[in-house]
């Protein structure tokens, strides 16, 4: 029995196999173990988690019609066709004397579930009890595990081409406008790709992830946190459509206000870039380099994301995502519950992070230097959140009791000119 643990299970699916291969990788200090599994078409388990999967699946196209058709056709090579099915498993474990391969997801649907081949487990479901009784039929499923994997770059790599369609043609439907509208007097607002195969430095993807991360409608406090900024950028997308379907550019639409604020977040996410490494030196006495950190490169000519600012290092967005998000603890919305969204910040943000630039580099190291496992931790992410939020709390509160001093002060100026007003009033009567 072949075993893959993890201690935050709570849904389990186990599948009959017809044949299972299990490959470990070869690469250096790394966790990742591929399981490859054909599994008969009646015995594909329903329930697998598919929230991490990018893509709606719309089985309404002409390819979707010809896949549900091939599930129930007499060709018994259904698996030499078709691409089969990914996943991403927190854990797996395999029977070889009954050849059940269970598999395994926590709860984090951001991380955990069927990444690639939502098309084809659907009509897998929906078509698998018109197949002819005498054939048996086979679908591929591919089902990774490890610490170091990244939903990112995995759905990146095996959807690219459908995920950049989708951005394209909300680009064509203008959707995308408002975020065109609030860069357009920024010096990288020429170098924004919003269409496929734009041959510019930026994705306009890259701008949607730092709105994503200020999202406080779908974030409000530190009870969930935005790490599918870093580690699903395709989930950002999804995000933003499902605003813009919901309210189009109303100004219920948190997304129109986010928008006014890219110009800054741009501003403070190249702060960060630019800012980390002196931070870390400081807190090091100057004895550590910052470029022999674990994902740091240093040696070359580097630059900002955006701006193209001269910048020493190149930092894993792991790294940087993070930090980022902590200061969502700044951003409220000063309108009253149900009226449109009103977004300020309690403080600026940018003299926020000068001020605590140094203690929030030393809590994200303290979080370890694999930047993919930092990038995805939560307790990462919410221990950066609660020192800006504990420091603002710890401002206004400074604020407040400086209010009540100047209030006192005004009341007993006051008080002075109400005695002086009152005892001319004698002297006139006198």
């Amino acid at each position: 029995m072949i075993t893959t643990n993890n201690n935050n299970i709570n849904r389990s699916f186990p599948i009959r196999t017809a044949a299972v291969r299990t490959i470990k990788s070869p690469v250096e200090d790394t966790d990742i173990t591929r399981y490859i599994a054909l599994v008969n078409l009646r015995d594909v388990p329903e329930g697998l988690p598919t929230e991490v999967n990018p893509r709606e699946t719309n089985m309404r196209t002409a390819t979707a019609r010809k896949l549900l058709e091939s599930v129930e056709s007499s060709d018994p090579n259904f698996d030499v066709y078709n691409r089969g099915m990914v996943m991403i498993a927190s854990g797996v474990r395999f029977d070889n004397t009954q050849s059940i391969l269970t598999v395994e997801f926590d709860s984090d649907n951001s991380r955990f579930g069927l990444l690639d081949g939502g098309h084809t487990y659907r009509a897998i479901l929906e078509r698998r009890k018109g197949i002819p009784s005498d054939i048996d039929k086979f679908v591929m499923m591919e089902i990774l595990v490890g610490n170091d994997l990244s939903v990112a770059d995995i759905s990146d790599a095996r959807n690219t081409s459908v995920q950049v369609s989708d951005i394209a043609l909300y680009n064509l439907e203008n959707h995308l406008d408002p975020i065109k509208n609030a860069i357009e007097k920024c010096d990288f607002a020429e170098k924004v790709a919003y269409k496929d195969n734009e041959d510019k430095d930026i994705s306009v993807s890259d701008l949607l992830k730092l709105m994503f991360t200020f999202n406080i409608k779908k974030y409000p406090d530190n009870n969930s946190f935005p790490i599918s900024a870093y580690s699903g950028k395709a989930m950002v997308f999804k995000d933003y459509k499902a605003e813009y379907d919901a309210y189009s550019n109303s100004d219920q639409n948190i997304y129109m206000s986010l928008s006014l604020l890219l110009p800054e977040l741009v501003k403070l996410y190249e702060a960060i870039q630019l800012d980390m490494p002196r931070f870390y030196d400081e807190n090091h006495n100057g004895r550590a380099r910052f470029g022999g950190v674990r994902g740091i490169e240093g040696r070359g000519s580097y630059e900002t994301d955006f701006s193209s600012l001269p910048a020493g290092y190149k930092i894993p967005a792991g790294y940087l995502m993070p930090v980022f998000g902590a200061f969502r603890a700044l951003l409220v919305n000063k309108a009253a519950e149900g009226e449109p969204y009103q977004l300020d910040w309690a403080f600026s943000p940018l003299d926020y992070w000068q001020k605590m630039g140094q203690s929030l580099v030393k809590t994200l190291f303290n979080y370890g230097t694999f930047p993919n496992n930092t990038g995805k931790n939560t307790s990462a992410w919410e221990a950066l959140y609660q020192a800006v939020k504990n420091q603002m709390l710890d401002d206004q509160k400074q604020m407040t009791e400086e209010d009540k001093l100047k209030l006192a002060d005004q009341n007993r100026e006051l008080e002075d000119q109400i005695q002086k007003l009152q005892a001319r009033v004698k002297e006139l009567e006198g």
